[in-house]
């Protein structure tokens, strides 16, 4: 490990430095700066077979900690910026379907209106293929009738 008590010494003090900075800073006083340059330290005595490694997890815990707390504020505001987006979808979601059912419904409408036309149609076309075929046939009659008669003479 170390052959001198002076290097073993300096890195105590400075793992000692590390662990007293960290305990008396609040952690919204704590900069990403200082924790990167406290994880180089920290990783300096571990490549010396120091077993410091509870110290690199809580350093890394800490810089998590630290990115996400500096973000939230920048989340809160997108949270917010979707919810408002959400809600002017669903306003335009309202709309065109209230604009589509407008236009179902006209064209129900003009469903109906050809289909009664239709009817109308097919109706008055009967009544007047069974009025004319009617005539045809008195006609026909009339005329097998007299035709009839004709060569009776």
């Amino acid at each position: 490990m170390f052959q001198s008590s002076t290097t073993r010494s300096n890195a105590l003090e400075m793992l000692c430095g590390i662990y007293q900075k960290l305990e008396n800073t609040e952690f919204k006083y704590v900069t990403l700066v200082e924790l990167k340059s406290m994880l180089g330290v920290v990783q300096d005595l571990e490549s010396t077979r120091l077993e410091v490694w509870w110290l690199h997890e809580r350093l890394d815990e800490v810089c998590k900690a630290l990115w996400l707390s500096r973000g939230y504020p920048n989340l809160k505001m997108a949270l917010a910026s979707n919810y408002q987006e959400i809600e002017i979808k669903k306003k335009e979601l309202d709309i065109n379907g209230q604009a589509k059912m407008e236009k179902v419904s006209l064209q129900q409408k003009q469903v109906s209106t050809k289909r009664e036309r239709a009817r109308v149609i097919n109706v008055n076309s009967g009544q007047h293929l069974r009025s004319t075929l009617s005539h045809f046939l008195i006609l026909h009659s009339t005329c097998v009738l007299f035709i009839y008669k004709t060569s009776s003479y």
